[in-house]
């Protein structure tokens, strides 16, 4: 207690020949070390709690356009499952400085993903498949071979999923062409929008034109070629100490995520 009383140049206890009493300073310091450890001790318990039941806040960062079809119809769901904890969802067109931006889950989409230090479960598939109005091919002709497509108005997807070169295949051959168009745009949303106004042919996800190929805003262009498969990702900073609340939507999405990518690629088949 000396070397105590020394560091804080304060006293802390009365001593005599009998007993010992704390001074008034030693019992507020008393207070205090108290008070301090019944927060590590609440502390503690919140953090144990947090790795056995899903609880605070989860962020959450993903592709606009991917996002809005198939991750935010399933934060209600998470929501209604584990009512102690919430949901932070962002959009991002890039991969995300996950640590840097204190997000627990990206959900990204990516041919192959570059070496990093993120652990990477892949989740799913999607494919990307060309269509154009009925209109433009009406002016402009419907193009027989991959070859034809030089000659078109090509509407780019290019961010950090798709590159300047559209690279095709139809499971025996494979086609890569360096396309030219009128527009550039890092979302399938701003290019399928393009399309139905009869501004060129567009490369770009099959669920971003289910819709519009149903009702005949759009229609197929070499059906038998699309792009290579895409793989989505669920990216996480590290793969120790997953909390609860990370481990519960990783569950949520492997459960409902795959027959929804499914579910689409049927319907853009069957169309």
């Amino acid at each position: 207690m000396t070397e105590l009383e020394l560091r804080l140049e304060t006293k802390l206890i009365q001593r005599n020949s009998r007993n010992l009493t704390l001074t008034s300073a030693g019992e507020s310091y008393l207070l205090k070390c108290h008070e301090v450890l019944e927060l590590v001790a609440k502390a503690e318990g919140e953090a144990a709690g947090s790795a056995e039941q899903p609880i605070g806040n989860l962020r959450v960062v993903c592709l606009s356009g991917f996002g809005g079809r198939y991750v935010v119809p399933l934060i209600p769901e998470y929501l209604k499952r584990y009512p102690n904890a919430q949901v932070e969802y962002l959009t991002q067109q890039r991969i995300p400085d996950l640590l840097g931006e204190g997000i627990d889950v990206g959900m990204f989409v990516a041919r192959a993903l570059r070496s990093s230090s993120l652990i990477a479960k892949r989740v799913g598939t999607i494919h990307a498949h060309m269509c154009a109005s009925p209109d433009y091919l009406k002016r402009y002709g419907e193009p027989a071979l991959p070859e034809d497509l030089e000659h078109h108005r090509c509407l780019r997807l290019v961010n950090a999923t798709f590159s300047q070169q559209w690279e095709l295949t139809d499971g025996r051959s494979s086609f890569t062409l360096r396309t030219e168009g009128p527009l550039v745009s890092d979302t399938p949303e701003a290019l399928v929008v393009a399309a139905m106004q009869g501004q060129g042919i567009a490369l770009v996800p099959s669920y971003a034109i289910v819709d519009p190929l149903k009702d005949r805003t759009l229609v197929k262009v070499l059906p038998n070629w699309q792009a290579e498969h895409f793989g989505v990702f669920a990216l996480m900073p590290s793969r120790q100490f997953v909390a609860a609340k990370t481990r519960a939507w990783l569950d949520l999405i492997q459960e409902k995520l795959p027959a929804a990518l499914e579910r689409d690629e049927s319907l853009f088949n069957s169309v």
